[in-house]
């Protein structure tokens, strides 16, 4: 079969062997230039897979560290809800007291269990108050090392407009008993 071609090649006029031999030169470039593009576009492809890699390498790790701060965080929150002893109505009294708002009314509404923490809620409303008053009750009655919090608020303004009446849920959080 070689011997056929090369009789082939032989048997064309020089001006043919010279375009046979340009267009093989052609062809050969041709394909040596295709397969570098190729190979320099597969190159180029997986460095920037590498470097995407790398970026979510480095994404993954700052992420670790903050799941490992989140789960402490959980932690230590999971360790102040257990211990936290808080009696809400007591807790309450205490701060009316000490700011000296009368309280119109005071009704425990249903706990909210989430999971082995329940959610212990009062309602309760204020009439006549000065608006300094309340707002030193409201701050007062926020507590987050007794995880005591304001879970919602209604202000109106009195027909006097000088006071305001108020109605305040207030809940905490606390570990679920098991004799509960």
């Amino acid at each position: 079969m070689k011997n056929k071609i090369t009789e082939y090649i032989l048997s064309l006029s020089e001006r043919e062997q010279k375009i046979l031999m340009f267009f093989s030169i052609f062809i050969f470039v041709f394909i040596f230039f295709l397969f570098y593009y190729l190979m320099s576009t597969s190159i180029e492809e997986k460095k920037s897979e590498i470097k995407e890699k790398q970026r979510m390498m480095i994404k993954i790790s700052s992420m670790k560290r903050e799941f490992k701060i989140a789960k402490l965080r959980k932690k230590s929150l999971e360790s102040k809800v257990k211990n936290n002893k808080t009696n809400i109505n007591s807790y309450i009294s205490g701060i009316k007291d000490s700011v000296g708002v009368e309280i119109n009314t005071l009704k425990e509404l249903k706990s909210k269990k989430i999971g082995n923490i329940k959610k212990e809620k009062i309602e309760l409303s204020l009439r006549r108050v000065e608006l300094p008053k309340l707002m030193t009750f409201l701050y007062a009655l926020e507590n987050r090392s007794r995880f005591v919090f304001i879970e919602s608020l209604s202000i109106k303004k009195r027909y006097d407009r000088k006071n305001y009446n108020a109605t305040i849920v207030v809940a905490t959080l606390k570990q679920e008993n098991e004799n509960e």
